[in-house]
């Protein structure tokens, strides 16, 4: 779960097992509740790890709360069949996005605005 704000990375990691054919490039995406796909990283095919910077989404499609399904592929691709020895994509991470709520202080007043809604309420239903 991370809040969507400026200051917010996600760090990934990934390793392989059983690779002969070295990627010559990878791809970090993240597909969101909306189906819009944001790239994360265009990376180097030896790359084992990347930082998403919430922050540096572009304003334009800004980020959703939600369930964010990431995928990490090679160069042939996000769809591809299984060959042995190639990498296979990685499309089964999920990670949740949410908007931290803003502090709403005490009102000047002193009193919670919603406790003195009830005591109103309470009042106008008493016989």
């Amino acid at each position: 779960l991370y809040p969507i704000q400026s200051a917010a990375n996600v760090t990934f990691k990934w390793g392989y097992t059983a690779l002969r054919v070295r990627p010559v490039n990878l791809t970090l995406n993240a597909v969101g509740p909306n189906s819009v796909t944001v790239d994360i990283a265009a990376l180097n095919g030896s790359a084992t790890e990347a930082v998403w910077n919430l922050g540096s989404v572009p304003t334009d499609t800004p980020l959703m709360n939600g369930y964010y399904k990431i995928q990490l592929y090679d160069q042939r691709g996000v769809s591809v069949d299984y060959s042995p020895g190639w990498m296979v994509p990685c499309t089964t991470l999920s990670i949740a996005l949410y908007s931290p709520d803003l502090y709403d202080p005490i009102t000047t007043v002193g009193k919670c605005v919603f406790i003195h809604q009830v005591c109103s309420i309470e009042r106008i239903l008493t016989f």
